[in-house]
């Protein structure tokens, strides 16, 4: 940057020839007239005001220079800075000597004060803050996420997400892999290629620390998430996301759930949005933080026509908030969430069916009911000296149900299905976590360094009932029964409990811009299925167990360091163990369980290293490349005896490697100046204290909204072959070591370009390509899929946002906007389309 030309006002005792003379409050009002143009820039930055009583003089700041390093300044003025100290001296010089004697005083115009003293100036560029809108902090409250990639997504740096986009949701997550579903009953991520996406099983999903998944270890899938208007920002953890959580071996997906500031009044925020397809969808939320209480409550409600055939949904959802700050050091909450959805399920279709009509329904009468009601009660308290307690016990009931029959036969004699399957899953479950953290090492060469540890522990009770309905049992309408319907004809009916504790640590050891971090986790699991009734019970004598259970200790351990260099960059190594838990499934599905005498499987583990390097070195710039190698190890395979009997083996093993990176720059960047002034990092610390960042008397950064251009993009290349296993491929005495992993794709890549003025407009051009990949693990198609991979595709999106007045915002995108016609989500019997194009407007308003 290049430094401000010199400039010097001189007020001395008379005036100008041929002007009458004007006092000193004169030439101070004419220098405060210029505070406009100072807030905006636009004069007398980098430059230092001193001012008496008949004199002042404006002076860049490359002249007067402080050598203790609480300014910086360019390579260009430092090779200046010899002759302007003597330029500066001379001007004073001459000043003093023409000036009259008198005392400094001191002229104050609303917040501005001007004195005899120097004045902070404002800095353009502040690399640490920019490096926050990327990265979670290196100890985020109780957890240590240094070492690991901490990957944050600040969704008020997006525009609004409408129409169930996941793949915008999480644009920036790199190699975060979504499965697109018409309806918002389930969810389906995958990263790289660990597991098949089906209900994200190899996936940690959390909201604020704690699991979303139906039931944590006995059955890890994901029916629910938070409405994204409810949420602040989701952090994105891997490389040791299973010492900071526990189970599911990368990564961990924690959505953060939007509080009130503590001391901000009461405020009211209400979305319309209208659509494509009979899409609707409302948000309204109201909240307060005023005293020691605090207050939020939103709701929302979405439905849909749907795309496809019998994909109408409705959903409801409902969060509340009250807090209570007895002093400035603690907090106790409650948090209940809600969440109501019904849906049809369109269902699976050939991929004949797919070329021909991709929106046909071959289930028509088929649908799905989830309920789940979480309570959440928290209490934080600093206890000064670096201590700091996060306690939180939950308990959550959902509730799952689905109507389900065979496929129709359009043509045949007797087209609809003779029978129904109503099945009700209900979860009961809930625990405590507790959490302590001690910051360490100041005074000495330790400062920054800190100690995490605390315990978890976990149950749950899961029963399981599935009925069978016909005309005889139900009467003619039993293929659109209402739900809570039953019969005599039961053909499953299980009680199903899991149990998991934990206990961990993890300790931070900075050495000036060195660091290191060692991690220990011990987990224990235990579950059980009892069979009141099941296909394996029907026979005489039964063909299995009515009561089965799987029981394990999980040492985990991690190690991780890093090193600051430059300006604001940083290398990062990381090696950790993860695993995956015995789910219900494991040891008895719905229609198989393990046989009599054969043992029970070892949980999968996972072994991840992470090597990179990341930072914020130029104003605006933000990159992290890094290389992985992870071993998926013990992945238990399933071989069957009979229809109703297998047995799980732990033979396969897999590997996957491959480079991730992100990149990100405003190119307005260079033009922003910030109204903060610029603090170096104090001694021993590669870093800046951002909360020593005070802003220029008179000036507030909620005013302050630069206009960005922001282009963004990540990668990863992903190479996954099995190295062990004894499955083999079908009609074939080949085992599938050497094959790839079914939803690996070697190439997935995220980016797009966005134009962006805060509070002003926001608009969003997106991209994603997925390469071709493999639907399963033979690599091999079948009679319905004779497509062994599922082909390349690309999706655009364009969304935005526009304040028409202050409180009123527009919004409207339209997604997959070149009308990509694609399918991501496969199973050995079908495909279910991916949407089509499709669009929305609407308004916000706030106030």
């Amino acid at each position: 940057m290049v430094e401000p030309q010199i400039v010097v006002l001189v007020v001395a005792g008379s005036s100008p020839v041929g002007h009458p003379p004007r006092s000193t409050k004169t030439w101070v009002a004419q220098l405060l007239s210029y505070r406009n143009d100072i807030v905006a820039g636009k004069m007398l930055q980098n430059r230092n005001v001193l001012l008496t009583q008949h004199f002042i003089f404006v002076i860049s700041r490359a002249m007067v220079r402080n050598h203790s390093g609480t300014w910086r300044s360019s390579a260009h003025s430092r090779s200046l800075s010899n002759y302007q100290w003597v330029v500066a001296f001379a001007t004073l010089t001459l000043l003093l000597v023409t000036r009259q004697p008198s005392k400094a005083q001191t002229a104050e115009a609303g917040q501005v004060t001007v004195t005899g003293e120097p004045v902070p100036t404002p800095t353009p560029h502040d690399n640490w803050r920019e490096m926050r809108q990327h990265i979670m902090p290196e100890v985020s409250g109780t957890e240590i996420t240094v070492t690991k990639k901490a990957t944050v997504i600040k969704l008020d740096q997006q525009p609004p997400i409408e129409n169930n986009d996941l793949q915008d949701l999480f644009l920036k997550a790199p190699g975060f892999q979504i499965t697109d579903q018409h309806t918002p009953g389930q969810f389906n991520f995958n990263y790289r290629g660990l597991g098949n996406p089906q209900e994200s099983e190899f996936t940690l999903v959390l909201r604020d620390g704690l699991p979303l998944m139906s039931d944590w270890i006995g059955f890890p899938t994901l029916y629910y998430l938070p409405l994204p208007q409810a949420i602040s920002e989701i952090q994105f953890i891997r490389g040791g996301s299973s010492l900071l959580y526990g189970p599911e071996p990368a990564p961990a997906v924690n959505f953060v759930t939007k509080h009130p500031e503590p001391g901000s009044p009461w405020n009211f925020y209400t979305e319309q949005i209208g659509g494509a397809y009979g899409y609707y969808s409302t948000f309204n939320a109201i909240q307060e933080a005023v005293g020691p209480l605090e207050f939020r409550l939103d709701g929302g409600y979405v439905r849909s026509d749907g795309q496809r055939d019998n994909s109408a949904y409705d959903l409801w959802q409902t969060d509340l908030y009250v807090g209570y700050r007895p002093d400035e050091r603690q907090l106790l909450a409650l948090d209940f969430y809600s969440s109501r959805f019904s849906g049809g399920d369109p269902g699976r279709i050939t991929y004949k069916q797919w070329v021909n009509d991709p929106n046909f329904s071959f289930t028509p009468f088929n649908h799905d009911w989830v309920d789940r009601y979480t309570t959440v009660l928290r209490y934080e308290r600093d206890f000064g000296d670096g201590w700091l307690l996060q306690a939180k016990g939950w308990f959550t009931h959902q509730e799952i149900d689905a109507r389900t029959a065979a496929n129709n036969n359009p043509g045949a004699p007797h087209p609809f299905p003779s029978s129904t399957l109503f099945s009700y899953e209900e979860f009961n479950n809930g625990g405590a976590d507790i959490r302590l953290r001690k910051l360490w090492g100041d005074g000495t060469i330790f400062k920054g360094s800190a100690l995490t540890f605390g315990g978890v522990v976990y149950h749950g009770d899961a029963p399981f009932q599935r009925y069978t309905l016909t005309d005889e049992t139900s009467g003619p309408d039993f293929l659109t029964a209402p739900r809570g319907t039953t019969s005599d004809l039961v053909p499953l009916d299980q009680s199903r409990t899991s149990n998991y504790q934990s206990i961990f640590f993890e300790d931070l050891i900075r050495i000036g811009k060195f660091h290191m971090v060692g991690s220990f986790r011990l987990d224990h699991e235990d579950v059980e299925v009892d069979s009141a009734a099941a296909p394996w019970l029907a026979t005489v004598p039964p063909t299995g167990p009515a009561s089965i259970s799987a029981d394990h200790w999980v040492p985990l351990w991690g190690f991780g360091m890093g090193n600051d260099f430059g300006n604001r960059n940083e290398t990062y190594f990381s090696a950790s163990s993860g695993w995956r838990p015995t789910r219900f499934f494991d040891i008895a599905g719905t229609s198989r369980t393990i046989a009599f005498g054969e043992s029970i499987p070892d949980p999968f583990h996972s072994l991840d290293f992470e090597l990179g390097v990341h930072g914020t070195p130029y104003k605006g710039f933000w990159y992290d490349v890094g290389l992985f190698w992870m071993l998926f190890d013990n992945r238990t395979e399933t071989q069957n005896i009979s229809n109703t009997d297998f047995i799980i083996l732990n033979t396969g093993s897999s590997r996957h490697r491959g480079l991730e990176g992100e990149l990100s720059y405003d190119f307005l960047a260079p033009f922003q100046h910030p109204p903060m002034p610029e603090v170096q990092p104090e001694s021993g610390k590669g870093v800046v204290d951002a909360s020593k960042n005070t802003p220029v008397p008179g000036i507030s950064l909620k005013d302050y909204h630069p206009l960005k251009l922001i282009a963004f993009s990540n990668v990863q290349f992903l190479d996954a072959e099995f190295t062990e296993s004894t499955l083999l491929i079908p009609n074939t005495d080949k085992t599938i070591v050497g094959n790839t992993p079914a939803f690996a794709p070697e190439f997935l890549m995220k980016g797009g370009l966005q134009l962006r003025k805060d509070n002003c407009f926001d608009i969003t051009f997106s991209a994603i390509y997925v390469s071709q990949q493999f639907w399963q693990d033979t690599d091999v198609g079948n009679a319905q899929i004779p497509k062994a991979q599922i082909a390349p595709y690309k999706v655009f999106n364009l969304t935005g946002d526009f304040y028409l007045t202050r409180n009123l915002r527009m919004i409207a995108g339209i997604t997959n906007l070149t009308d990509e016609k694609y399918y991501d989500r496969v199973f050995a019997n079908g495909i279910e389309p991916a949407p089509h194009r499709s669009g929305y407007a609407g308004l916000s308003l706030a106030f």
